[in-house]
């Protein structure tokens, strides 16, 4: 990660967490490929809390993979979906 602008949000969100107890940041980051991640920092928190944080996303969104089949099919659909567009 050499994005300046990421390194000082990550920095920003690490301060505020060390200067308040029970805090809670969230900061975008980007990996050298482009994908993004949400990186969460956290202070005063326990494993139980942790282990517990709700997703980022609606659990309803995100398809169950049971097998290669389903892998395959639903591959499958996306790129049919994106040819559309």
């Amino acid at each position: 990660m050499a994005d300046p602008a990421a390194l000082r949000a990550l920095a920003e969100a690490l301060t505020s967490v060390a200067r308040n107890p029970n805090s809670f940041e969230r900061v975008k980051l980007h990996t050298s490929d482009g994908h993004e991640y949400t990186a969460m920092i956290v202070s005063g928190v326990g494993e139980d809390e942790w282990q517990n944080i709700p997703p980022a996303y609606a659990e309803s969104t995100v398809p169950v993979i049971s097998t290669l089949e389903d892998y395959h099919s639903l591959k499958k659909q996306l790129a049919e979906s994106q040819q559309k567009l």
